[in-house]
């Protein structure tokens, strides 16, 4: 796939909505957006198609189950890679050749300072792995694009994930893996509904499925969505009944896309209470091999990543146990929830 799949409908969309909120500042918004995408795309022609891997573990679930935690454990394997941020967003062999040098201490100073309030719920730096699905964000294909800001009710936002956007997705990994020589370990929970879709695009994946409460899961992402548009929004203070709605949907979709089949389950009381005994059973059961000493060792460091201080409760959002119990029976059954 040498041409750069950019939804153009979809930025016009999100620039004309950016512009019914902000005025010119939206406008603005999205004309940069634009720039960006035109800068990928311009590497993106330059790269030769890569043959897609046989090899790839994807690391799956609804977001808050512990997927940022067990990526960055099993991306640290010596055998193994995975894409930090400017990777996903410049995913071009072109762009990622300018990465090749040391990185100037000024940056990951201006990094600090720009992003290190969201450090306790979610850190994020343009240098460390981060979800596979920020490919997509330049080309309008993304999700994220959808959550990037609140939106007026009735207005939802309704990109997601296409058939062009796993084909390229499927190349982003190829090329990374043409690069480093190594296995590519990813996470995307966004793409927990699609798993059929993706062995597809990318034969000889393999998932590993994140299981946490659907009513601890479903309050925590709401929180961090809110957090995030807090950090970004000023004078922002709290998701509007359609804005919870919308993710809500897209929360049962995730667990309901659960029940697809996974090579792989995770409980996150498991990983909370045994974090380096799962990572074995994951190497085990996938047949990736025993992970050597020092990468074992340096777990002890990295285990906690992630893990901060962050209180959120389901009645902040207008949710009750009740329906979120009635609305995914199904995964209940299956997988021995019960009423917290």
């Amino acid at each position: 796939m040498r041409r750069y799949p950019f939804h153009a409908r979809q930025w016009a969309d999100l620039t004309v909505a950016l512009a019914r909120t902000r005025g010119a500042r939206g406008v603005a918004e999205g004309l940069a957006r634009l720039g960006f995408a035109g800068v990928a795309a311009w590497g993106w022609r330059r790269d030769r198609p890569a043959p897609l891997p046989r090899d790839t573990v994807l690391i799956v679930g609804h977001q808050r189950s512990g997927t940022t935690w067990l990526h960055r454990m099993m991306a640290a394997h010596p055998d193994a890679s995975a894409l930090p941020l400017h990777a996903l967003l410049l995913s071009s062999d072109t762009w990622q050749r300018r990465f090749d040098r040391p990185r100037p201490r000024w940056l990951d100073a201006l990094q600090d300072r720009r992003m290190g309030a969201m450090d306790p719920i979610h850190r994020i730096r343009l240098h460390e792995p981060e979800e596979d699905e920020f490919a997509l964000w330049p080309l309008f294909r993304s999700p994220t694009c959808t959550w990037d800001r609140p939106w007026p009710p009735g207005a939802a936002p309704h990109i997601d994930s296409d058939p062009i956007a796993l084909d390229y997705y499927a190349q982003v990994v190829a090329r990374s893996v043409r690069r480093t020589g190594r296995r590519h370990v990813g996470k995307n929970p966004h793409f927990t509904h699609l798993m059929e879709p993706l062995r597809g695009a990318l034969p000889g994946v393999r998932f590993v499925l994140l299981l946490r409460h659907p009513e601890q899961a479903i309050a925590s992402r709401l929180s961090l969505i809110r957090a995030i548009w807090r950090f970004r929004i000023p004078g922002f203070q709290q998701l509007e009944p359609h804005h919870v709605e919308a993710l809500y949907r897209t929360s049962k979709r995730a667990y309901l896309g659960g029940l697809q089949g996974a090579e792989v389950v995770v409980r996150y009381s498991d990983l909370v209470r045994d974090p380096i005994g799962e990572v074995l059973r994951v190497h085990e059961a996938l047949e990736l091999g025993t992970p050597p000493t020092p990468y074992l060792d340096g777990l002890s460091v990295r285990m906690r990543v992630g893990r901060g201080v962050h209180r959120y409760a389901l009645d902040e959002f207008g949710l009750s146990p009740q329906r979120i119990r009635a609305d995914l029976a199904e995964v209940y059954e299956r997988w021995g929830f019960e009423a917290l």
